[in-house]
């Protein structure tokens, strides 16, 4: 499936609210959570039992000014064997003046076979917060499930 997901969030004086929200199947996001401290919490659902061949994910998030977000997910994103395919995903992340964002996901669990590129633009203010958390694990290992990757890249950007 290709997935797109977009969500912008403003600071309306009190707390942070969706200003626009956009998805396609198999996305879905619940309706923000909020915490003492003013956090709001984002939760992405995803209908789908995981990732194959020629799926293709772009996820993109705002975090306007004063915002405090964590995004995360309701699970543990399965990359399924690709049978010499690949399955790709595409994070922009904007966090503006003062704002704070935490993309947490559950972690990614890979089985044996597949073949995945996860790619990741993420644009902050001088103000601004990212924590952000990428976790791999391996799925099934009764099976021989291990983590094995034919290549990994992590790319270190600049603040704008």
């Amino acid at each position: 499936m290709n997935g797109k997901l977009s969500l912008s969030m403003a600071f309306d004086g009190q707390k942070t609210v969706t200003d626009d929200l956009y998805f396609t199947p198999p996305f879905k996001v619940y309706s923000p959570f909020y915490n003492e401290t003013g956090w709001a919490k984002y939760i992405l659902m995803c209908g789908s039992a995981g990732v194959l061949a020629g799926d293709e994910n772009e996820i993109h998030l705002l975090a306007g000014e004063n915002c405090k977000v964590i995004f995360t997910d309701q699970g543990y994103q399965k990359l399924f064997h690709t049978n010499g395919g690949v399955s790709r995903q595409h994070i922009a992340l904007t966090v503006q003046k003062n704002a704070k964002l935490c993309y947490m996901p559950h972690p990614i669990m890979t089985f044996t076979g597949c073949e995945h590129i996860s790619s990741c633009n993420a644009n902050l203010t001088e103000s601004a917060s990212l924590i952000f958390s990428e976790v791999y694990c391996c799925g099934r290992t009764a099976m021989g499930g291990s983590i094995w990757f034919k290549a990994f890249s992590f790319t270190h950007g600049n603040h704008h």
